[in-house]
């Protein structure tokens, strides 16, 4: 039986390593007709956010203050992450990514729970400390966590 999601966060990055989990959301959500956001856990930085900030042109802020779409996140400069979400696109789905502000499983786990998502897909194999663990534990109850690879690694 298939689960009727509404929305489904994967984490993934700009790099490609994690393609399988991108690939199980991709999946998952045509099954059940969710929308997608892609999660990029790489793109936040201690020395700068990856989207304009209040320090900005006026108004900039705001215009990328939402899920992005492809052509947002090309002129963002997140040319390989952008067609990640046109891949999921040519799908047929409805796909967005996300370049967060902070990194760790806690803060995909806040935002996913931000977008009312009910399913979080995160890499086994994510090298950052704490990651998984975080994630589970900001999850709350309305949001399924489900690790996509080998959990061995993890």
């Amino acid at each position: 039986m298939t689960v009727a999601h509404r929305c489904i966060v994967a984490c993934t990055d700009d790099t490609g390593r994690f393609s399988a989990t991108v690939d199980a959301a991709i999946e998952r959500a045509k099954e059940s007709g969710a929308t997608v956001i892609l999660y990029d856990v790489a793109a936040a930085s201690a020395f700068s956010s990856p989207r304009p900030n209040i320090w900005a042109g006026e108004g900039e802020a705001e215009v990328y203050d939402h899920p992005l779409n492809p052509l947002e996140l090309e002129k963002l400069g997140r040319h390989d992450f952008a067609l990640q979400v046109e891949r999921a696109r040519t799908q047929g789905l409805d796909a967005y990514g996300w370049l967060p502000d902070s990194t760790g499983g806690v803060a995909v786990a806040e935002y996913a729970v931000s977008r009312q998502a009910d399913l979080l897909l995160m890499p086994a194999d994510i090298d950052q400390a704490d990651f998984i663990d975080g994630a589970k534990g900001a999850a709350g109850e309305h949001l399924q966590v489900e690790l996509v690879g080998d959990a061995t690694k993890a």
